[in-house]
């Protein structure tokens, strides 16, 4: 049999396709290991499941807009199981966040140009990989639009505390920088790879349509990505965000390595699955 045969009959096991929770969520939290752990009290496992995937766990876990819930299974039946609600319930109970385990550098420097979300997410998985990462942001404080997010939902200590880890992590803060072209020119200059953050720099004028859907690449820029986009009229989506930031992350990590940065990438984000559960 030829190899497209091979591949023919191996599309049509949905073994290794995801629950639609885990699918629809854009960093890909395993959600049904995740309720199965609290169901049996297992709450440090739990949390051990977010952390193993989130970035900024403590954060995200707080303030994320779960969209694996509008795909639970279970909504059609009584209600969508309360994955925002639990996830703040184990973040609660288990205390703070731990230093995750890095790679060792790799010799190679990435600047990050924004504060919010999805540039936190990238500078977080790329100090994680093993490359040192410069975050470029304007004013005095990381954040973006976390910032203004009442401490009841979101407590100051909490974010101050993923920034310290971070720092911990070969991410270095640069805080007081115009987002323009100017910065930008410079960075790829001084830099292995640059991602720019949209929302937190207007003066870019960045379109959605200026990315590569895909890898986030921008348009006639070597080694430059960006994401982080908002849409007009609408609130923030946290979790997009990040999805952007790991996306973008994914591509210049591979950038910087000298591989494809295509290959293999269909399930990044959220994305459809075949596997089909009954109730």
């Amino acid at each position: 049999m030829d190899q497209q045969g091979l591949r023919d009959i191996e599309y049509r096991c949905i073994q290794e396709e995801q629950p639609a929770c885990q699918a629809a969520c854009p960093l890909h939290v395993d959600v049904r290991k995740f309720m199965g752990q609290v169901r049996s009290g297992d709450f440090s496992g739990a949390r051990k499941t977010l952390d193993r995937t989130l970035p900024l766990p403590t954060v995200l876990g707080r303030v994320c807009d779960h969209p694996c819930q509008v795909q639970c299974v279970r909504a059609p039946i009584d209600a969508a199981l309360a994955m925002g609600s639990l996830e703040r319930a184990v973040l609660q109970a288990t205390g703070p966040a731990s230093k995750p385990l890095s790679m060792p550098g790799k010799g190679k420097r990435a600047a990050v140009m924004g504060g919010d979300v999805s540039a936190l997410t990238a500078a977080w998985d790329l100090g994680k990989k093993g490359y040192a990462a410069d975050v470029y942001f304007p004013g005095d404080a990381p954040g973006g639009h976390l910032l203004e997010l009442p401490p009841d939902l979101l407590p100051p200590a909490a974010l101050a505390a993923e920034i310290e880890i971070m720092g911990r992590m070969n991410v270095t803060f640069r805080p007081g920088h115009a987002l323009d072209a100017t910065l930008l020119d410079r960075l790829r200059a001084d830099y292995d790879g640059v991602y720019v953050e949209a929302v937190s720099a207007p003066a870019l004028g960045l379109a959605k349509a200026d990315a590569d859907a895909l890898t986030l690449a921008l348009a006639d820029h070597e080694g430059v990505f960006c994401g982080g986009f908002a849409a007009p009229g609408e609130p923030l989506s946290v979790i997009s965000l990040a999805g952007d930031g790991r996306r973008a992350a994914v591509s210049l990590d591979r950038h910087l390595a000298g591989v494809s940065v295509t290959a293999a990438r269909e399930r990044d984000g959220a994305c459809p699955t075949r596997l089909f559960t009954t109730t």
